[in-house]
């Protein structure tokens, strides 16, 4: 049980009765810990109880933001006065709403009739679940096939281009140092490409535990410096993530990917001598922020609804020359998606781009309290 409330006595009695009734009870008292219960499925069922009824629908629809999983909520008390249309409560409201407070045998007879929903719930989820598995089993076999047999014939190619490269440019200056110049920047695109495609075959395994942002904004210049396309521009980068950020739940190297993405992206459309700015800050409400900043072109507003779809290309003729496939922001949103996040963007034209997202944050604190009340019970 996911236990949202406050200090009144009701509440602390409420604890124990779950306790009694045999019940493993979370603290939800932040929204940091609500989301780690719900990253981590832990909770079956959540009840909110004792709080103000602003605060107490803001929770709910908290929870009820995650799509990808069903946990009933109980709310004890009645709805916010301003909520009244059917569809905002089907949408973001609790399952039960009692409006005075239970009688430990009702409050029983909802838990039971809640959790048997729920195991039905899982059950239908868990056979779509299994369909789809096997579909994208399927798909990603494919697609790593695919990207290792162009890998292979690439290095090769990306080889002798290097070799052909160094010949050409010690020579004086000639037609011959533009064509060198094309093939590099065609084989840096390919090779950008292939980087893709392998990395969408892992969008779908994603494997949440706690993440530092330090270290995966490291991986993500590591794989910068190794990448043609972006190998001379990493040192543009100018990192502002400050050593008291708690960590994130999250997949570290799909954060790390999902990083270079958009760092590639900004130093493809921005000056090489502007900087690119990558940064992360804490919030109010328990999340982190982390963003990714140019100062380039920027990109106009008929173009942003565009800019996540497959194979678009931002029309900007100043920079044609270093215009990738169309697939970095497509799977930036699809990494992003399997983060349980969305990658947001705000950009001015002539000032530049910002691209963000938030990840929840996760207190060291809480995690060792939630461990010692479920050694507790």
């Amino acid at each position: 049980m996911l236990l949202i409330s406050g200090q009144a006595d009701e509440a602390i009695a409420l604890r124990q009765q779950l306790v009694a009734g045999g019940y493993t009870v979370l603290d939800g008292a932040t929204p940091a810990r609500i989301r780690q219960a719900l990253f981590e499925s832990a909770a079956d069922v959540a009840i909110i109880a004792c709080l103000p009824d602003d605060q107490a629908w803001e929770m709910c629809a908290l929870i009820k933001r995650d799509e990808t999983a069903f946990v009933p909520v109980i709310l004890v008390g009645a709805l916010p006065a301003g909520v009244c249309e059917a569809e905002e409560v089907a949408r973001s409201g609790p399952d039960v709403v009692l409006d005075v407070w239970p009688h430990p045998a009702d409050l029983q007879r909802t838990l039971h009739t809640l959790l048997r929903i729920k195991q039905q719930t899982d059950r239908r989820y868990q056979h779509f679940d299994t369909d789809s598995q096997r579909f994208e089993r399927i798909k990603a076999s494919i697609i790593d096939r695919v990207s290792h047999e162009l890998s292979t014939p690439l290095l090769i190619v990306k080889s002798a281009v290097a070799l052909l490269a160094e010949d050409v440019y010690s020579r004086p200056e000639g037609d011959e140092q533009g064509l060198a110049q094309m093939a590099t920047q065609s084989v840096a695109r390919l090779e950008n490409l292939v980087s893709n495609i392998r990395q969408l075959a892992r969008t779908h395994h994603i494997i949440f535990s706690l993440v530092h942002i330090e270290e995966s904004a490291d991986y993500a210049l590591r794989q910068l410096e190794r990448a043609w396309a972006s190998q001379g521009d990493v040192q543009r980068v100018i990192k502002h993530l400050p050593v008291s950020l708690p960590p994130v739940y999250s997949d570290k190297f799909a954060l790390g990917h999902l990083l270079q993405i958009l760092l590639d992206n900004a130093l493809r459309y921005s000056p090489s001598d502007a900087p690119v700015r990558l940064y992360a800050e804490q919030v109010e409400n328990g999340e982190i922020v982390i963003g990714v900043q140019d100062f380039g072109e920027g990109i106009s507003p008929d173009e942003l609804k565009h800019i996540f779809l497959p194979f678009y290309k931002v029309n900007n003729a100043t920079s044609h020359h270093q215009r990738g496939a169309g697939t970095g922001l497509a799977l930036a949103g699809l990494l992003a998606a399997s983060m349980r996040t969305a990658v947001e963007v705000r950009s001015t034209l002539g000032e530049g781009s910002l691209f963000w997202f938030r990840l929840p944050a996760v207190a060291l604190a809480d995690q060792a309290d939630q461990a010692a009340e479920r050694s507790a019970v």
